[in-house]
């Protein structure tokens, strides 16, 4: 069962498919946001995909992989909405506990984005792929991972 062009659309119909499958919510819950924090997740995890060079690209940013930092630096927002959405003290503790996690390991991954930034000579993703045809970044970058 293969969704779309060369299976393109599956992670949305799987989405989507997630969305559908067990509509219960619980009832102290806040209704609204606790349907639009996943959904809004979907939404980013999905955008994140624009950028990168396929085939046939959907954008050519000139900054793509900023791009891809600023929009998986959001999901923070859709964690801490999750947790906040169920009205339990427990999963906006897990929830608090899960986002600060998350912001100790960006400032990592944004300093190892800037070395292998310095290595590729800029900041869109083609060019990364380009500068890769001789030697991966993974034996000059070894120390860092």
């Amino acid at each position: 069962n293969i969704v779309g062009p060369f299976g393109l659309l599956q992670p949305i119909a799987d989405g989507v498919k997630l969305f559908i499958k067990e509509p219960i919510r619980p009832s102290t819950s806040s209704q609204i946001l606790f349907i639009l924090a996943p959904t809004t997740a979907l939404t980013l995890a999905m955008i994140m995909w624009t950028p990168f060079p396929l085939p046939t690209p959907y954008s050519n940013l000139n900054l793509s992989i900023l791009f891809i930092l600023a929009i998986s630096s959001l999901t923070v927002y859709t964690i801490l909405g999750s947790g906040w959405a169920s009205n339990s003290k427990y999963a906006l503790i897990g929830a608090l506990r899960a986002v600060a996690q998350t912001i100790s390991y960006e400032v990592t991954l944004a300093l190892i984005v800037l070395c292998s930034i310095f290595l590729a000579g800029g900041f869109t993703l083609s060019s990364f792929s380009i500068s890769q045809e001789t030697t991966w970044f993974i034996l000059p970058l070894w120390p860092l991972f």
